[in-house]
């Protein structure tokens, strides 16, 4: 059985293919038959030629050729013939930064890509925003040599399909990536994931009538004028004004109503800060001045359980891999900085496994924690699939749930432009990143036609 070839280049004057008899046999093709060579985004006519002294599992391809459809001969590939197409790959890029410093010589991240490498295979394209040229329809990256273990910069075409997870909004890309997200998707089809991207708003929008959903959800109104954030806080007590886009808790501010005081809370430079406003028109001053250059929202404040003075929520990474079905791959309790407003490790918290969280916090046992686990992943998925329905090309996502004091289970947010999985080696279960970057990528290799039961 033929399960990968080994591409090797020769010179010659027309574009042709040179394999095994047995070979070109496997693929229901013959000698002298002219076929389109797909690498990719890229393809070429070539004629097919036989010779028996060749290695099975070796195809040989003119130089032109290969130069034509920047394909690399420093890995083995899957062959798929598809109707007139001989389909080479898996072919996947990977956008995983905003500028090429991010990536070089960053040997650690790059390495959580290859974990799993043999069982992805092909060609393993990890790229940034900078690197893409539009107008040539190339990319500038870096592709996995498997042989010598190593990342190989070079120009190669667009791949057959592509896994962003690149972190753009906190940084003043965010147009250009939302351009050449868009310009990838016109190019390739529904083959890039996940997109489009939603923010905070969107997200309640589509999720608040869901009969499954809509009890999980924080009250959420966007911040128009004044008299949204009065009636929020008259309604509440204590409400969250968040940006529209944004991670990391950056940006959020606690405020709670002690009439007819105004108190609020935010984190600056890893710092809590805490202002006391002797009434509304002071904070109204404050708000209008801190929230004037982006969008915001206004959410109910909950209740959530505290441990030793840190705020617990949990994150719930639900990904999904070759077999196209959502799969909760790890539940961790994330315990916020003491007395910060804000759960994320970033900001001086930490993380553990979910179920051991939910035991302590909650005092269950294993049998109840692995009810509540079993719980938010229902949720997690009406969730994703209520977002599939809405047009969204989504296989990665990260869930922001918490329990109030009340032991009611809430939805906050759903983290779709970078769920960034390291968590789970914070959380000391670094298997449960791999296996999360591993499902990514067997499911971009589906999107490029190569499924690992080849259907």
């Amino acid at each position: 059985m033929i399960r990968r070839v080994k591409i090797i280049s020769e010179s010659s004057a027309s574009a042709c293919l040179t394999a095994h008899p047995q070979t070109l046999a496997h693929l229901n093709l013959e000698k002298g038959e002219q076929v389109t060579l797909v690498f990719g985004n890229v393809y070429e006519e070539v004629t097919l030629a036989l010779d028996p002294d060749l290695d099975l599992n070796m195809l040989r391809v003119c130089s032109d050729t290969l130069s034509h459809l920047h394909l690399p001969t420093t890995v083995e590939y899957e062959v798929k013939r598809q109707g007139n197409s001989l389909i080479i790959g898996p072919f996947i890029g990977v956008l995983a930064a905003v500028s090429d410093n991010q990536l070089e010589n960053n040997e650690n991240y790059l390495a959580s890509f290859t974990a799993n490498y043999e069982q992805i295979g092909g060609a393993l394209l990890i790229f940034s925003l900078e690197g893409v040229d539009p107008g040539s329809q190339t990319i500038q990256g870096w592709i996995f040599n498997p042989t010598y273990n190593r990342w190989e910069k070079g120009t190669y075409a667009y791949p057959a399909a592509i896994l962003s997870i690149v972190e753009v909004s906190l940084t003043d890309k965010w147009n250009l990536f939302q351009e050449l997200s868009t310009h990838f998707y016109q190019t390739l089809g529904p083959r890039i994931f996940n997109y489009p991207i939603f923010d905070k708003w969107e997200m309640y929008r589509w999720l608040r009538r869901h009969p499954n959903l809509k009890h999980h959800l924080p009250e959420t109104v966007l911040l128009n004028d004044s008299s949204d954030v009065k009636r929020m806080l008259k309604k509440y007590g204590k409400i969250f004004i968040k940006p529209v886009v944004g991670r990391l808790g950056a940006g959020v501010i606690e405020a709670t109503f002690d009439r007819p005081k105004v108190i609020v809370k935010t984190r600056v430079y890893g710092q809590n800060i805490k202002h006391i406003f002797a009434d509304h028109k002071r904070f109204i001053s404050y708000l209008q001045t801190v929230t004037a250059s982006e969008k915001y929202l206004i959410q109910q404040a909950i209740p959530l359980l505290t441990l030793k003075g840190r705020v617990i929520d949990f994150r719930l990474t639900l990904v999904k891999d070759d077999t196209n079905q959502w799969a909760n791959i790890g539940l961790f309790a994330r315990y916020g900085a003491k007395r910060s407003i804000i759960s994320n490790i970033t900001s001086g918290g930490y993380a553990e496994w979910g179920k051991k969280g939910l035991k302590q916090t909650l005092d269950i046992n294993r049998r109840k924690a692995n009810q509540w686990n079993n719980k938010m992943t229902m949720i997690a998925r009406h969730a994703a699939l209520e977002l599939e329905k809405r047009g969204i090309h989504c296989a990665n996502l990260g869930f922001d749930l918490a329990i109030d004091k009340n032991k009611k289970l809430w939805l906050i947010e759903i983290n779709n432009q970078n769920p960034d999985h390291f968590i789970a080696v914070v959380a000391g279960r670094t298997d449960k990143f791999l296996q999360a970057r591993s499902a990514n990528l067997l499911y971009a290799k589906r999107l490029a036609g190569f499924p690992r039961n080849g259907t």
